[in-house]
């Protein structure tokens, strides 16, 4: 909605962030506050769920098996947080403009949610034993062979928006 009523108000000189089209005054310095408080509560809520699909991603077994101590995930997720904050800590004090940061985000996320993610899902259960066994071997073979291959055209067309994005960054590719 901000962006639509920034857009309507500034037209196509709207920048990626609205707030910067506006003169400095009280009241935009108290939505900027109120924008950086959002942000402090919103984001270690949604990277509490990914630290944990992150753990059942790799130590599946260990959740299966019943061996997984509080411990031991502890120490896991704590590497998980220090892994998903500093990239996001380090681009948020050194990039200036939000846009960028959408236009990377959308070169790499929405390839990897979109494409990449529901073959992988479908290739850990099926290692699993989760694939219903009244599929064919042919069929399981089949959708195991395309999931590959989705996984690895949808990496290269993702790294190849990310390198894209990242030379129209620096002014290199027009």
């Amino acid at each position: 909605m901000a962006g639509l009523f920034g857009y309507l108000q500034f037209g196509v000189n709207v920048s990626g962030n609205v707030l910067t089209n506006y003169q400095p005054s009280t009241l935009i310095l108290v939505v900027i506050a109120l924008f950086v408080f959002v942000i402090i509560v919103a984001y270690p809520l949604t990277n509490f769920p990914v630290r944990l699909s992150l753990d059942y991603l790799f130590f599946s077994k260990a959740y299966h098996d019943k061996t997984v101590t509080k411990n031991n995930q502890r120490h896991r997720l704590w590497l998980y947080t220090i892994l998903l904050y500093i990239p996001a800590a380090t681009m948020g004090a050194y990039v200036e403009d939000i846009s960028t940061i959408f236009s990377l985000t959308g070169a790499t996320s929405t390839v990897l949610l979109s494409l990449m993610l529901p073959p992988i899902i479908y290739l850990k259960l099926r290692k699993d034993g989760f694939v219903k066994p009244e599929r064919s071997e042919w069929e399981t073979n089949f959708l195991t062979v395309f999931s590959w291959i989705v996984v690895i055209l949808a990496g290269i067309i993702g790294i190849s928006g990310l390198v894209v994005e990242i030379l129209d960054l620096v002014g290199v590719a027009t």
